[in-house]
């Protein structure tokens, strides 16, 4: 079936914001019309990592369908903000334009290109947009992963050619500061590393439920013994 006049005229993306904003007037939606930010937050949340996952598994059809998921929410925010008076839309594109311009020095103005050190201008660029000194590492979301943040909290000291020297690790939570350290020291992505375990980890444990199962075993009569012997042939 074709799409009629209207639809094709909706679905271009310019048409979006009026369309959102249709959902949430009056007569749109009710469920649209009663979010709010705090009650979009676990959606957000929830349609990045549905996005991640369509990376991580190369499916760039469904990244696509994600993509679109994640550009609802941001619309959603942008006109719950409108309705109150905040900013819209086009004030988020126009941010984002002027922070894109104004951190491309090389591109839109005539600094020459830093190569390796893009990432250190980068950071110069920001510190001198804020009146009063604001911290390398403030931009880091304390709602992130902690493994993740811990990455990020190291990344950002980098940018500024900081590797501070890590306190002992005595606790579990230094050992894994270090440990995140260490891998970014090597190139690489401790978030990935783990999910990669993870995903390994739940595939075994399957199989072994699988051969507890064949055995007409529930897991939690298992031995010991019996445990590890199913563990090894659950490679």
């Amino acid at each position: 079936m074709t799409a009629t006049s209207d639809e094709a005229r909706l679905s271009h993306y310019t048409s979006l914001p009026a369309l959102i904003a249709k959902l949430r007037a009056p007569d749109g939606c009710p469920w649209d019309r009663e979010q709010t930010h705090a009650s979009l937050r676990p959606y957000l949340l929830e349609e990045v990592y549905e996005a991640l996952d369509a990376i991580d598994d190369g499916d760039l059809d469904r990244l696509g369908s994600e993509l679109g998921d994640l550009l609802l929410q941001v619309l959603l925010h942008a006109q719950i903000a409108s309705e109150a008076g905040r900013f819209d839309i086009d004030e988020v594109s126009r941010r984002l334009a002027d922070k894109l311009i104004r951190r491309h020095p090389h591109v839109f103005g005539d600094e020459s290109y830093a190569g390796a050190d893009h990432i250190t201008r980068w950071e110069q660029l920001k510190r001198a947009e804020s009146e009063s000194p604001q911290s390398t590492i403030a931009g880091v979301p304390a709602s992130l992963p902690a493994l993740f943040m811990a990455e990020r909290l190291l990344e950002r000291a980098a940018r500024v050619k900081v590797r501070p020297p890590l306190d002992a690790a005595d606790g579990v939570g230094d050992k894994l500061f270090a440990l995140v350290d260490d891998a970014r020291r090597k190139g690489i992505d401790p978030e990935q590393e783990l999910r990669a375990v993870n995903r390994r980890f739940a595939e075994r444990f399957e199989r072994f439920e699988a051969l507890a199962r064949l055995n007409g075993r529930e897991l939690e009569t298992l031995t010991p013994r019996e445990v590890e012997d199913l563990w090894q042939q659950a490679r």
